[in-house]
Parts: structure tokens; sequence; C-alpha cells
């Protein structure tokens, strides 16, 4: 009877720690132009990198990096359509989530499918996550970006950070043989 009550015991908590989720809702991304966007997006905890934190990064270097634990996926993965973390997911992740928070996430989207080769990157409005139990379903809906990703200035440039100015310095074989140049003619005027 012991074996038996500690058998189901462990089937409800691992049906328990299954149960934390979050879902989302996200959908007709486009650019300026109208058209789809393919590229890659991430999930990201307002409370550990705010959107104004994130437009102040410089380069694809900086966002690769700050964006480094956050999850991702491109449309061939989810789809804008929709996407779910498991609990196992979620608290291996940087978004930061711990039981019964209060959070608000948003999705930060970049034209293709790198950081590195995109150059541009779209942010949706923060949405409230709610109180995050850990146990239960949390879902976010952003609903469709149509208009809100074609607006003007929707779309921010991904800066590419500018290569240090070459020093201007004379070389030392240069100086030198400006001095004998010198020094030649100074003893050609003495002769004359």
């Amino acid at each position: 009877m012991k074996k038996l009550v500690f058998m189901l015991a462990a089937v409800a908590m691992s049906a328990t720690i299954q149960a934390a989720s979050v879902s989302w809702t996200c959908t007709n991304v486009k650019d300026g132009t109208g058209n789809a966007i393919n590229g890659i997006a991430y999930f990201v905890n307002a409370a550990t990198l705010s959107q104004d934190a994130f437009k102040a990064l410089d380069g694809a270097g900086a966002f690769t990096t700050a964006l480094n634990n956050y999850y991702s996926w491109t449309p061939s993965d989810h789809g804008y359509g929709a996407g779910k973390y498991t609990g196992d997911e979620i608290s291996n992740s940087t978004l930061g989530l711990s039981d019964s928070s209060d959070y608000s996430v948003y999705l930060a989207i970049f034209d293709t499918t790198t950081i590195s080769d995109s150059s541009h990157y779209y942010l949706t409005g923060v949405q409230p996550l709610g109180t995050y139990t850990g146990t239960e379903t949390a879902t976010v809906k952003w609903g469709s970006q149509s208009t809100a990703s074609q607006a003007a200035g929707a779309w921010s440039s991904v800066k590419a950070a500018e290569p240090e100015p070459p020093i201007d310095s004379p070389e030392p074989t240069s100086g030198l043989l400006m001095l004998i140049g010198a020094a030649g003619l100074a003893l050609r005027r003495k002769r004359a």
C-alpha cells in the first residue's frame, strides 16, 4: 500500500511540474512596406531587460550578448502565430520567472534569422504576464501586429559599431629619410 501511495504522489508531482507553462500569440509582423517578416524573435522579461535598456544597445554584438540566454524562435520553429514554454524551459532560461511574482514581457523581433545579419528590429508592446505561480499556464496575447509593425518609425536600426579611426602617425623610416634628405640639401648649400 505504501508503494502505491508513493507512486501516486510521484505521478501527481510530475504532473504538477509539467503543468507550468507560458503561452503567447503574436501574428502579422510586417515591415514598413507590408512584407511579412521571416526573422528571429526573442521573448523578453521586461524586468531583466527593459525596452529602454534594449533601445540603448548599439550594434549586433551588443544585441547578441544581451539576448544570449533568452528564448528565440523563427517562423520555421513556431511561426509568429503562437508559442509555448514549458516549466523546464522556463526554469532553464534567463526569463527570471519565479513563483508568485508579477511580470511583464515583450517580443524583440529582428528582420532576418540571425541578429548579426539583421539591419532592423521591432519591439512589441509590453504585456503583463500576470502573477506566475510556477504551476499554472500563463498566457500573453499581442494579437495582430500588422498596423503597429508597419507604422513609421516602428522598426529601429541595428546600428553597427563604428570602427576606431586609424591614428595618423608617420612611419619611423619616412621621418628618417626626411632628415637625411634635409641634411643633404644643407650640405649642398654650404658647398655652393
